[in-house]
């Protein structure tokens, strides 16, 4: 008996043994689809291996993005001793355009001891067109001899960035199919005309940045349960949506169990309802519809009606959700069409950031931080005028009255030192040696599930650079903000490459080093990130005709100057509310909600200052110096998208109507610590908004 148990155990240990010889160093749940590059394969056959073999795939993606890479690494045997490996992945002069956008990404890797094949996926900030990347394996800080390759090849360097960047200007379509799903429910003329890719919701990723190339994401509503059921993919896919992605859910018998089983919130978007209509007037006409009627062969308003009757549209945080009904009129290949003409300036992941690392633009000065790296004219003014004082009156005055006016010509170049050094450190003394942060937070809530994404504009401004860098989350999407130099795309193209610096992608964060914030110069970085279970407000209707609504705050941070308004589209106030606080709402007559919101808008509204334009841009039209603004014009001129879908929900509501939907909130709070990229620095002139649907 004892030799039975014996022998259990010893199977047991084995094989938990062996279930962490093959783990991988992190989750090996992560996965990464679409077209890759050729793989990479380090060190390439014949050379000396050091331990190990490793294959690196990258998406083959052009765009500005995060780039998804997968690294498989396999030992040559069993590891005897941990092994520190970074894989280091560095733009290719050449390779990337703009040159002067380079940038060097470390990835580190332990390799346990006991382990023999390890996995993961990877997103490495790519604030450049094009995909020429060089990868290098080091072990404790020194390359391995022979374990060094170049991921995909050059590209044209006089290449117009729309030829590059295709992404930018039509829809991408991702279709996910359960592959048991029978094939005409959902068929491959999706993708007719369009840039598309066709996966199953096993093949899926559980980043959501993996999303990011796509507009688009279509599936039925069983492959919807199918994707319901993969909890980290289900929340990669809500993350992207509450991003700006737009989900389109064939074949659904209700539009609210839809919406309910995707955990969303099912409010009446008149703005979105209008879109759509607009978009089938202009697409139904010539449209052939269930038994081969032509629609512009009769009347068009009945048809209009009975086709909207059967999809609907929906805002869900900075993106949207339709939902088409079993049996519509159109076909799933024609949705997708309608969804082109729907999408506007969507179809541009550029413009659904609203930020262009490529070249900037003027907009950096929108959200500068107030008061330093200014010349202090007044101070300066006031050292030259005691300067011209004491070498006039006084120390002319006192030497030719003692008869040594020669001394004149040593008192006269002293004092000018000394009031220059005066003047140079103070002008170190006033901005400090400390780091200065202006923050712009804005977290767009879903009420119903509490989960939120957020989109950070920070300005940082270091005295001297800090010597641990900048920390972002490791789950965000970080861009700089170039100033803009007024330079066009042509003449980027001929500055000498540089390389801004060195990120490293730890598993807790993502570190910049200190040369993205050189001292004494403001630098600006757009982060977003999703913000699960960040909490609610919850609006509890008044029993009595007339009496306040309770609201409750379901955050874990004080809320103020909070605005609502209800279903019934009456306002309400409150002036402060705690954590876990409820309190009856002040109600608000329409003129004095629109002022309220206007005013809590402009306190902190960004405003850039007025400077000479640039005297090349009048001379030569036809070049390109604002990568947003071409690319808005090209794909959508009825909307102004400078600063990204966030940005421009605020200030629509806010500014432009001055009311909000009903169902919906804004508030104020205090920022949250975790989005200041420096420890310990000073935060000054910053706002959070809260906003979305209400519980």
């Amino acid at each position: 008996m004892r030799l039975k148990w014996n022998l259990r155990i010893f199977l047991a240990v084995s094989v938990c043994f062996l279930g962490a010889a093959f783990s991988a160093p992190t989750s090996t749940a992560q996965r990464m689809f679409g077209p890759t590059v050729d793989p990479l394969a380090i060190p390439p056959v014949g050379a000396t291996v050091f331990g190990f073999r490793t294959t690196v795939e990258l998406a083959a993606e052009s765009s500005v993005m995060y780039l998804p890479v997968s690294i498989s690494i396999q030992p040559q045997g069993t590891v005897t001793a941990d092994r520190n490996l970074t894989f280091r992945f560095e733009t290719v002069p050449g390779g990337q355009l703009p040159p002067r956008n380079g940038i060097v990404v470390d990835v580190p890797v332990v390799l346990s001891q006991g382990m023999r094949q390890a996995s993961l996926v990877r997103y490495l900030p790519k604030w450049s067109v094009g995909r020429a990347v060089s990868v290098s394996v080091l072990e404790n800080g020194e390359v391995l001899p022979g374990y060094t390759g170049q991921l995909s090849g050059q590209i044209r360097s006089r290449a117009l960035f729309s030829s590059l960047m295709p992404s930018e200007f039509e829809s991408n379509f991702l279709l996910v199919r359960d592959p048991t799903e029978a094939e005409s429910s959902v068929s491959d003329a999706f993708f007719l005309g369009s840039a598309g890719l066709r996966l199953t919701p096993a093949e899926l990723a559980v980043d959501w940045r993996n999303y990011q190339r796509f507009d688009v994401m279509a599936m039925t509503l069983t492959t919807l349960k199918q994707v319901q059921q993969l909890e980290s993919v289900f929340a990669a896919v809500r993350a992207w949506v509450l991003q700006g992605g737009t989900l389109v859910v064939l074949d659904s018998d209700e539009f609210s169990a839809v919406f309910q089983l995707a955990n969303f919130s099912n409010l009446p978007d008149a703005s979105a309802d209008l879109r759509l209509r607009d978009s089938l007037r202009n697409f139904l006409p010539n449209q052939t519809i269930a038994a081969g009627v032509r629609l512009g062969e009769q009347a068009m308003e009945p048809v209009l009606d009975a086709v909207a009757s059967e999809m609907t549209i929906r805002q869900v945080g900075a993106g949207q959700m339709v939902v088409v009904k079993r049996d519509s009129f159109l076909s799933p290949p024609q949705v997708l069409a309608l969804m082109q003409r729907t999408a506007g300036y969507r179809v541009s992941p550029l413009l659904r950031r609203g930020v262009d690392p490529l070249l900037g633009n003027r907009r950096f000065f929108e959200w500068m931080i107030p008061g330093v790296a200014q010349p202090p004219v007044y101070t300066f003014i006031g050292l030259l005028t005691v300067f011209v004082i004491l070498v006039g009156p006084i120390a002319y005055r006192r030497t030719t009255k003692l008869g040594r006016g020669y001394l004149m010509f040593a008192i006269a170049p002293i004092l000018a030192l000394v009031t220059t050094v005066a003047m140079f450190g103070y002008g170190i003394v006033a901005d400090g040696f400390g780091t200065v942060a202006r923050v712009r937070q804005l977290t767009w809530v879903d009420g119903v599930s509490g989960d939120a994404a957020e989109r950070v504009r920070g300005t940082y401004f270091a005295g001297i650079r800090p010597g641990d860098g900048l920390r972002f989350a490791p789950d965000a999407e970080v861009f700089p903000f170039q100033e803009g130099t007024g330079s066009s795309w042509q003449e980027s193209l001929e500055i000498p490459p540089s390389v801004l610096g060195t990120v490293e992608l730890r598993p807790d964060e993502q570190r910049f080093s200190s040369s993205f914030l050189p001292s004494r110069q403001q630098r600006q970085f757009i982060t977003h990130l999703p913000r699960p279970g960040i909490g609610f407000l919850q609006l509890t209707p008044a029993q009595a005709r007339g009496a306040s609504p309770t609201v409750t705050n379901g955050f874990e941070f004080e809320l103020r100057d909070v605005v609502i308004r209800d279903q019934d589209g009456n306002a309400w106030a409150i002036q402060n509310l705690s954590p876990g606080e409820s309190m009856l709402g002040s109600p608000l007559t329409t003129t004095a909600a629109s002022k309220v919101l206007g005013q809590m808008y402009n306190a902190f509204v960004p405003r850039a200052e007025v400077r000479e334009q640039d005297n090349q841009r009048t001379r030569r039209r036809r070049d390109v110096y604002d990568v947003l603004s071409t690319i808005n014009n090209q794909v959508d001129r009825r909307n102004s998208v400078s600063n990204g879908v966030f940005e421009l929900w605020l200030q629509r509501q806010m500014q432009t109507l001055g009311e909000l939907p009903p169902s919906h909130f804004v508030a104020i709070a205090d920022l949250s610590q975790d989005v200041l990229a420096v420890e310990e620095c000073e935060v000054s002139a910053s706002v959070r908004y809260i906003f979305g649907t209400l519980r």
